[in-house]
Parts: structure tokens; sequence; C-alpha cells
């Protein structure tokens, strides 16, 4: 077994609205021979609950991150090391709604058709099983690009990812000020339903659906990104949904999340070159 070349160390921590999520990347490092690959670098993606032990969603989105990030990684060119990537995200879950309203004595309270409905609704498991909210799927993909790029790995692109959830208009009027001209945070798709970006988890609790996308952008050359034709090349790289939607919905969900990512996707860059001078 080759030895590792010298140890790179990423870190990065991000918060969107009232999501948080930490990444920390090691590599490349002595690879166990089990794992070792001949001709490319293994990666690893760990995520890391804050609570409890790592469930069935955690493990799957653990998986799914190290598919998006495999696509974009050079690993060619660290073969028979190890590249590994930790994602803990340490906001605050959504309250839980129990399917029974139970009083301060423990007595079963009369609730509405209405309410019972909702309530069923809006349930979530508990423990280790709690899915993760579509706002800390897009803030662990993230943070994880930065950490990625904090320590130096190879890229052939640049990821960002953005989070939305459709809603009734009366629900999204509820939760934040509505600007009709920020196309970039509220869109109505008909006159019953809107789409908003970065939902917050109240806002995912009342969502009709909720969506994540991940954009791989490349092609970017600084020297000539004031010409007006010059545009980097974006690909869907990742898209998860929950909920139920229509065509049109979705046609107009690709559209806000592409803008969105392309202007969290300028944001970074201005970011990063700003430390660096």
């Amino acid at each position: 077994m080759e030895a590792a070349g010298s140890l790179t160390v990423g870190n990065a921590f991000l918060s969107t609205g009232s999501q948080i999520s930490i990444a920390s990347v090691t590599g490349p490092v002595e690879v166990r021979m089990r794992d070792e690959l001949t001709d490319t670098a293994t990666f690893q993606v760990v995520m890391s609950p804050l609570n409890n032990v790592a469930g069935i969603p955690t493990k799957a989105f653990g998986a799914e991150l190290q598919t998006v990030f495999g696509a974009v990684l050079l690993l060619h060119r660290h073969p028979r090391t190890l590249i590994q990537l930790v994602v803990q995200t340490t906001s605050k879950p959504m309250t839980t709604t129990p399917t029974v309203n139970l009083s301060l004595n423990t007595g079963e309270v009369n609730i509405s058709a209405e309410q019972s409905n909702k309530a069923l609704r809006t349930a979530r498991l508990r423990g280790p099983d709690i899915p993760f909210l579509a706002s800390e799927m897009a803030t662990s993909i993230n943070a994880s690009m930065l950490a990625l790029i904090d320590a130096g790995i190879p890229l052939r692109a640049t990821i960002t990812a953005t989070s939305c959830a459709v809603l009734s208009v009366d629900d999204a009027l509820c939760t934040r000020d509505i600007d009709p001209s920020q196309k970039s945070i509220w869109y109505v798709c008909n006159p019953n339903f809107s789409i908003v970006v970065d939902p917050s988890p109240e806002e995912e609790q009342r969502a009709i659906s909720c969506h994540v996308y991940a954009f791989a952008f490349s092609g970017y050359d600084p020297l000539h990104s004031q010409h007006q034709d010059h545009q980097a090349q974006v690909e869907l790289l990742y898209c998860a949904s929950t909920g139920i939607t229509n065509a049109k919905q979705r046609n107009d969900l690709y559209s806000i999340a592409r803008e969105a990512a392309n202007e969290q996707f300028h944001h970074l860059r201005s970011v990063l070159e700003s430390n660096a001078s």
C-alpha cells in the first residue's frame, strides 16, 4: 500500500435561516487495504446526527451525498488514499405533532375534524427515524461543498443546493412578509398556491410539498465573467421531493431553484475571492 500524501483538512460552518450545518473534510490519508482502490481515491461520507444514533434517513442521505459529490470529485488524482467527508446538522428539529391531542391531565381533548386531519398530516416520526427537512439537506450540501473547497480537493464543478416549498397563499402570508417583486423568494404559480425558497421549519410543516435541488456549475472563467454572453454551464445533479405536485409546479420549481442556486454560486465565488485577497 502506498502512503498517502500530505494531509489536508477543510471545515465549513453554514447557516441558512434556522438551519445550521457543519462539514469537515480529511484527506487524502492512508486507506485500509479492504477499502483501497488502485486507480482512484476512496470517498466516504459520514452523517453524524446531533441526537441519538444514525437511523435510516441519516444513512440514506449520507449515501446520496456520496453519489452527488462522487460525480464531481477528481478522485483519480489521489489513488489508493481516503478522502472522508463528515457532516452534522446542529439545528433544532421541528416540533413533532401527536395524532391524539391530550390535555394536561392526560385526558383526550375534543377537536374538530379539520384540526384532526391537520394533526395527522403533520405527524412526524421520532428519534433516529425523523426525516431530514428540505432546508437541512440543502444546507448540508452547501456546507459540504465549502468544506471540500477549503480542503483543496480537486473538483470538476461547483455544487450549490437550494430548497423550496409549495404552500397555500394564506400559509405563506402567515409566515413571511411577501413582496411580489422578489421572485427569488416568492412566486405565485396559480391563485391558490405559492412557492417559497429556503423555507423555515414552520413553513415546511405547513407545506403541501417540499423539494431540494442541487446544481453543478462548471466552465466559469472569472477573466470573462463580465461578458454578457459568458455563463457557467449548469446541470441538475440532485433532486429530492416529498408531497404532491403537478407538472406546472414542477416546471416552476425547477426554474426558481435554478435561479436561487445561481445566486448562491455567485455569492460563494465573491466570498471566496474576498477571503483570498
